[in-house]
C-alpha cells in the first residue's frame, strides 16, 4: 500500500515516537523517529525525530541530525540545530 501522504505519515510517526518515549520503550521510539526521518525531511518532522532520537538516547543518530539541520542556510534550520543539541546536553 503506498503512502498518498508521507509528511502526514511522518508527523504520525514523530508523535508515535514521543507516545513510546513517554511509555518508557526507547527502542521503538528510536525506531519510529528513524522511519519518521526517512519519510520527510521538512523542518518540523527532522528537529521532532532528533529530539525523540535524543530522549531515546540515540546520541550519534540525534547529533546527525542536529547536523543536518546547522548546514541549512535559514535561521530557523539553525535554532532547531540547537535545540536538538541542547537536548543531546541534558
Amino acid at each position: 500500500m503506498a503512502v498518498k501522504n508521507a509528511g502526514g505519515a511522518a508527523l504520525k510517526r514523530v508523535a508515535l515516537a514521543d507516545a513510546r518515549l513517554a511509555a518508557g520503550d526507547t527502542t521503538a521510539a528510536a525506531r519510529e523517529a528513524e522511519q519518521a526521518l526517512a519519510g520527510s525531511r521538512a523542518d518540523g518532522v527532522v528537529v521532532m525525530a532528533g529530539l525523540a532520537l535524543a530522549r531515546a538516547g540515540r546520541m550519534p543518530a540525534a547529533s546527525k541530525v542536529a547536523d543536518g539541520l546547522a548546514e541549512r542556510l535559514e535561521a530557523d534550520s539553525q535554532a532547531y540545530a540547537r535545540l536538538v543539541r541542547a537536548e543531546l546536553s541534558l
